[in-house]
């Protein structure tokens, strides 16, 4: 059975080359609507982001920490 399938693959190296590519496609297609739709709260920050944040993150990663002193 693998040989077999081993012998069909060899002989349609283009078709395979195709499915290949349009499979790994479909995956990064489907990856970015996972990321843009199901990981997103109400407020539009995906699930990622908000675990990043903290005291001043933003201005801290903005150059702007509001802690000091002027």
């Amino acid at each position: 059975m693998i040989f077999k399938f081993i012998n069909w693959a060899n002989n349609n190296q283009g078709f395979v080359a195709i499915l290949l590519f349009l499979f790994s496609t479909a995956v990064g297609i489907s990856g970015f609507f996972i990321r843009r739709f199901i990981l997103r709260d109400r407020f539009g920050k995906s699930l990622i982001q908000k675990q990043k944040g903290g005291d001043n993150s933003t201005n801290i990663q903005a150059g702007r920490d509001i802690n000091v002193p002027k």
